[in-house]
């Protein structure tokens, strides 16, 4: 079997039984009938990333519990520290929609959407979290991506599991 082929039966059985632990200090899930268990330091380490102590949820959404993305974006970067991402001039009465985006900022976002970011949802819209992580990533400012991916697997699993349609993730 490839290494690219993705098996659906497995993300539906880890998002099935995936647990979160408290702080976001490690998941736990179920494949082939045993229970395994990742801390956020060996999620870095298999990653070869350094943990940050930057938590781009809780700069957007505070300290909300999941589903964050029900908050309708949460709050965004200001209008001077996003606008470098849009072509100019870019007045803060300008929508931040992705097709305003500079081409380089347009290319990375639409790879996030297909990577970091779930692959379903509204296309056409910027969320905060969007818009912070572009911009971190435009910026090279260090986030804890660890806790990123924790975070959006609470996400899924409090918000889309008991909806029938493909799933976010293809990990």
């Amino acid at each position: 079997m490839g290494q690219n082929k993705y098996i659906e039966d497995w993300v539906r059985v880890f998002y099935a039984t995936a647990w979160i632990a408290p702080e976001r200090r490690a998941v736990h899930f179920m494949f082939g009938g045993q229970v395994f268990g990742l801390t956020r330091a060996m999620i870095a380490g298999i990653l070869g990333v350094d943990l940050v102590d930057v938590s781009l949820h809780e700069r957007v959404y505070g300290d909300a519990d999941p589903p964050r993305r029900a908050l309708i974006g949460g709050i965004a970067p200001s209008h001077e520290a996003i606008s470098r991402c849009f072509r100019q001039p870019f007045p803060a009465s300008y929508a931040r929609v992705p097709s305003l985006l500079t081409v380089e900022a347009y290319t990375v976002h639409m790879a996030l959407r297909r990577t970091l970011l779930p692959r379903s949802g509204y296309p056409e819209g910027f969320t905060g979290l969007q818009q912070l992580l572009l911009l971190h990533i435009l910026t090279h400012e260090p986030f804890d991506i660890v806790d990123f991916f924790l975070a959006e697997i609470e996400d899924v699993i409090t918000d889309r599991m008991g909806v029938v349609r493909q799933f976010s993730y293809a990990h």
